[in-house]
């Protein structure tokens, strides 16, 4: 079915407008995209940084995220630290994470904190996983203690299986071990 001459408009229009929204990105992401650069990372956006390794962009981005860029830079910042020299970040991480405003990088940063919710970690992801003032990116943090054995963390998943904003999540764990996978 052909679309109509008003549909063709809506979506130019759209694209248009995504287009003048990322280069609104671009000009604010100057600062730290020269940063990055002089650590010998260079790209376009903060997402597009190349292959690791990425540990000397770390300290930039903490940098960074301390002086308030949107929550799309913030989330694209939050996302690099899933790779695993981001794990030495963990309390910095933490801290982000407990005053993150936005929920699409608050998300961002819960999903790259996830991976590293190993040893310590586990209890403070326990604890985070429990502060329904943190909103449905919680999820994340069960997602990464979901095959923990310890006494704790399923006492932590028992009683979360009723929090309504993490339902999706449980679903989804749910189904993994009926599928018999991870």
């Amino acid at each position: 079915m052909p679309i109509s001459e008003i549909q063709r408009a809506e979506w130019q229009a759209g694209i248009e407008e995504r287009r003048k929204q990322i280069e609104v990105l671009r000009e604010q992401s100057v600062a730290i995209l020269h940063d990055l650069a002089t650590a010998g990372y260079h790209g376009r956006t903060v997402s597009e940084l190349g292959k690791p390794p990425y540990d000397r962009a770390f300290p930039i981005f903490v940098k960074h995220l301390r002086l308030g860029y949107p929550e799309e830079i913030r989330a694209n910042m939050y996302g690099w630290f899933s790779d695993k020299a981001g794990r030495p970040y963990w309390p910095t991480l933490v801290e982000f994470y407990r005053n993150e405003s936005s929920e699409l990088a608050r998300e961002a940063l819960a999903s790259a904190m996830s991976w590293h919710v190993v040893g310590k970690n586990v209890s403070v992801a326990i604890e985070l996983a429990k502060d329904r003032k943190l909103g449905p990116s919680r999820q994340w943090f069960l997602y990464a203690l979901r095959n923990k054995r310890d006494e704790k963390t399923k006492e932590c998943l028992a009683s979360l299986r009723d929090d309504p904003e993490l339902q999706s999540m449980f679903a989804l764990i749910d189904e993994a071990k009926q599928k018999g996978t991870k």
